[in-house]
């Protein structure tokens, strides 16, 4: 008895290990897997480390470094500001898909648009999220096709407050899209039925803070860009990284 109590005792911490320590199977993944993880800790360079499986790190092209929500951020005020990425391992077609952004605007906001895009934008086979207003971003927007949606009822909270953006998408055609913002435990959330939904990778299409083909830059700081390949429960992303666990 006592051999196999310490056989059991062995496995469970070795399992334990596993999930909460980093192992090969990351409790901060989810059991999903992370295919681009932008923790921005850096606080200096020209770049950014992707931390995901997936590819390596994102050059930064007019920003600059502030103070984030965990640690160091990046601002994306500067005209032509933005972080790009290969696209390598993110979802295509009309496969599921989650995202957050922890996005701050600044005091006196003059409006927030380019905010994350990836895919086909020549041919509108991309996502878009980006945020529209003339006093920080009054609605948040997603965009597959070209005839962008809105969503009156999900915006971001004002300066000082820090948000966590959170996008997703059920797979399929149609599918169902929701879009969150989660701060101090407060929800807003707004969600609709898409079909046509066609994201066509180039290999090296992702712009965090801002469009992908044009000067459309968020007046805002970033931190801690997450997306995954398939759905994550929002709240459990928010309370997570509020934890340290990214």
């Amino acid at each position: 008895m006592g051999a196999l109590r310490t056989f059991l005792t062995l496995v469970i911490s070795s399992i334990c290990q596993l999930l909460f320590a980093g192992g090969a199977f990351d409790s901060r993944d989810y059991g999903i897997k992370a295919s681009l993880k932008l923790h921005m800790d850096e606080g200096a360079g020209a770049a950014t480390k992707n931390s995901s499986v997936s590819g390596p790190a994102a050059p930064l092209s007019n920003t600059s470094w502030a103070k984030g929500r965990f640690n160091h951020g990046i601002n994306f005020a500067a005209a032509g500001a933005r972080a790009g990425s290969s696209d390598a391992g993110l979802p295509s077609g009309s496969s599921a898909r989650s995202l957050i952004i922890w996005i701050q605007l600044p005091p006196n906001a003059v409006g927030a648009s380019g905010m994350f895009a990836y895919g086909t934008d020549t041919t509108n086979q991309r996502v878009l999220i980006r945020g529209q207003g003339t006093a920080g971003p009054a609605t948040i927007t997603s965009d597959y096709s070209g005839n962008g949606q809105t969503y009156t009822a999900v915006t971001l909270e004002p300066y000082p407050a820090w948000n966590m953006l959170f996008y997703s998408f059920s797979g399929g055609n149609p599918g169902i899209e929701t879009i969150m913002i989660l701060v101090n435990g407060k929800i807003k959330r707004g969600s609709r039925s898409v079909s046509g939904v066609n994201t066509v990778l180039t290999g090296s299409s992702v712009w965090v803070g801002n469009f992908l083909a044009a000067a459309s830059e968020c007046d805002c700081v970033m931190d801690e860009v997450q997306f995954y390949n398939g759905i994550v429960d929002a709240e459990t992303l928010y309370a997570s990284t509020v934890r340290g666990m990214r």
